[in-house]
C-alpha cells in the first residue's frame, strides 16, 4: 500500500512479498478488496491523547497536529483515501471508517466536555469544521499542514463555535 497505494495491491504482488504461491492468498482471500480491507482493520485509530488540564484551543490543535501527523504518512493517507472509497458500500470498509470517526470524534467531545463550555456543540460539526481542511492539504493536495495552518483551522473552528454559540 505504501509503495503504490491500496489500488496498486493484486494477489500476484502479496504473494511475492509473502514469499507464498498466489494460490495461498487465494485460500485466504476471494478479493483484493477483502485482502486490503482486513489489512487496514488492523491499524489502530491513533489516540489523540490531549491534555484535559489544557484550554479548549490547546486541546483541539494538539489533536489536529496528531491528526496532520498521521495524515503525513504516506500509508496513513493511502489507508483514509482507501476506506473512503469503499466506504459507500457495505462491509468492513463503512465499519472501520465508521469506527475511526466514532474514535476520533468521541476524544473530540472529551475535550469539548472538559472545556466545561457554557452551550452544547455537537463534536461532529467540531471534528468536520477541523478535519476537512487537513484532510484537503494532506491527502488531496499532498502537502503536510503546517502549524501556522493548524492554528488558522483551530481558530476557525473555536470562531465558529462562538458564532454558533451567539445564535443559540
Amino acid at each position: 500500500i505504501e509503495r503504490e497505494s491500496a489500488g496498486g495491491v493484486t494477489f500476484q504482488k502479496v504473494a511475492a512479498e509473502a514469499g507464498v504461491g498466489r494460490a495461498t492468498v487465494y485460500r485466504h482471500y476471494s478479493t483484493v478488496v477483502e485482502l486490503v480491507e482486513e489489512a487496514l482493520a488492523s491499524r489502530e485509530v491513533p489516540p489523540l491523547e490531549v491534555n484535559v488540564s489544557m484550554g479548549l484551543r490547546e486541546q483541539l490543535l494538539s489533536a489536529l497536529e496528531i491528526l496532520a501527523g498521521e495524515l503525513a504518512n504516506p500509508v496513513s493517507t493511502a489507508v483514509a483515501t482507501t476506506v473512503i472509497d469503499r466506504a459507500n458500500q457495505p462491509g468492513q470498509s463503512r465499519e472501520l471508517r465508521d469506527a475511526y470517526v466514532q474514535a476520533l470524534v468521541s476524544q473530540l467531545d472529551d475535550a469539548i466536555r472538559s472545556a466545561d463550555l457554557s452551550f452544547d456543540i455537537d463534536p461532529g460539526f467540531v471534528f468536520d469544521i477541523m478535519v476537512g481542511p487537513v484532510f484537503s492539504s494532506a491527502a488531496i493536495r499532498g502537502v503536510a499542514p503546517s502549524p501556522e495552518f493548524l492554528e488558522l483551522v483551530v481558530d476557525q473552528a473555536m470562531s465558529s463555535l462562538k458564532n454558533f454559540a451567539e445564535k443559540e
